[in-house]
């Protein structure tokens, strides 16, 4: 697949977005001030929630036909229990109840966000000082900012480039290269009898990490999976546990090596790490690659607690150099690699001294150096050596 194909591909997944969070704000109550004033303050608040790129601002129109339907009067509908109703029947699942007052000449503005399923304020922002009401934009900006930072960014994979996963955010939610989430799949969707999710229940499917970020869209590894991960999965940003999987590990062994960059080839190599896991290691084998492109694998040996190790025969080490390294699987097939930032490690070997050593002779008071000398005296005194007693 040509880069262009692979572009155009990648740009058509990121035209699906994450859904947003749908919020609704009714009215804004005003104390002390002039209805004016809490119009002026209404409009800055649903201008900011508009322009959110984590929301979903339900309009006027629709808020004001759900009133006519049910024939309920917006200045009479105040309170948190009208306003919850109202926003269940228009699919919000946030709505904002705001007050504004003046006290010493400052306008004094707050909000409640009350969470629609739960029928109960989540969250109170101010109060939040204004000199005038051309201060309402900036106030209301930093408002919605607030509400924003409460809103969960859970990506999906909308697609795959190659075997890398692709979700539907990007650095216009903050999402950076190295961001690390966790893939859940939605496994049981309970719903009242409107048709609200009430309760859903998710699995944790395995762990990615951003390689690559574009406006609307990142491209991911995948790090480590219990299952395979498919389109349609979630992917919430750090740690996260299912409800059926409270106990799952979707981590990677932790390998801890130092590792050998010299050896001589007359001694056998000790290749030594620690490596753990919370459910268990499985298999830890080293790959080995010589300079002549030839690979092995080799595996550790289980030493005394989470110490694992490899002597490495001589017969590896009649190279100048060897490359190697670690690599470990779980019990639940998470895996992890050991090596010089994505490369083997190296090991320059030094030539060893000669297993062949040369012995000596005393013959009275002088030494008779061994090897071809010796045989040469005893070929020629018949099996004698000089100055010695003549053999039984």
């Amino acid at each position: 697949m040509n880069r262009k194909v692979l572009l155009i591909f990648f740009i058509s997944l990121i035209l699906f977005c994450f859904e947003k969070q749908r919020i609704a704000i009714f009215s804004v109550q005003g104390i002390n001030v002039d209805e004016g004033v809490s119009t002026a303050l209404l409009m800055s608040l649903s201008s900011e929630l508009t322009n959110s790129k984590r929301i979903t601002n339900i309009e006027r129109a629709e808020i004001e036909k759900i009133l006519k339907e049910q024939a309920i009067q917006l200045s009479g509908c105040t309170s948190i229990e009208c306003q919850v109703e109202v926003g269940r029947m228009l699919g919000a699942e946030k709505v904002i109840l705001g007050i504004i007052s003046k006290v010493e000449g400052l306008y004094l503005i707050s909000v409640k966000v009350v969470d629609v399923t739960l029928g109960s304020i989540e969250s109170e922002i101010g109060p939040v000082k204004a000199k005038s009401v051309d201060e309402f934009m900036i106030v209301s900006r930093e408002i919605v900012r607030k509400i924003e930072n409460n809103i969960p960014v859970i990506p999906e994979i909308v697609g795959f480039l190659g075997e890398q996963p692709v979700i539907d955010v990007g650095r216009n939610l903050g999402i950076q290269i190295g961001d690390v989430f966790t893939v859940t799949r939605i496994k049981d969707v309970v719903k009242d009898k409107e048709g609200k999710v009430i309760f859903k229940n998710e699995e944790v499917i395995g762990k990615i990490k951003v390689v690559s970020v574009q406006e609307e869209g990142a491209v991911c590894e995948i790090i480590s999976k219990l299952k395979d991960i498919v389109k349609g999965d979630y992917a919430r940003k750090g740690e996260y546990v299912g409800i059926d999987r409270t106990k799952v590990d979707i981590e990677p062994p932790l390998i801890e090596h130092t590792p050998i960059k010299f050896a001589r080839s007359d001694k056998p190599v000790k290749i030594i790490a620690k490596i753990t896991d919370k459910s268990g290691i499985k298999e830890v084998n080293i790959g080995i690659k010589t300079e002549e492109g030839e690979q092995y694998k080799l595996w550790m040996k289980k030493e005394k607690g989470d110490i694992y190790t490899l002597l490495l025969p001589k017969d590896y080490l009649k190279y100048k150099k060897i490359y190697y390294e670690i690599d470990a699987i779980d019990m639940n097939g998470n895996r992890s690699t050991s090596n010089d930032n994505g490369n083997y490690y190296e090991i320059n070997i030094k030539k060893g001294k000669s297993s062949k050593k040369p012995f000596f002779i005393i013959v009275g008071s002088s030494i008779v150096l061994g090897g071809g000398f010796t045989y040469f005296i005893l070929k020629n005194t018949g099996g004698e050596l000089p100055g010695l007693p003549p053999r039984p």
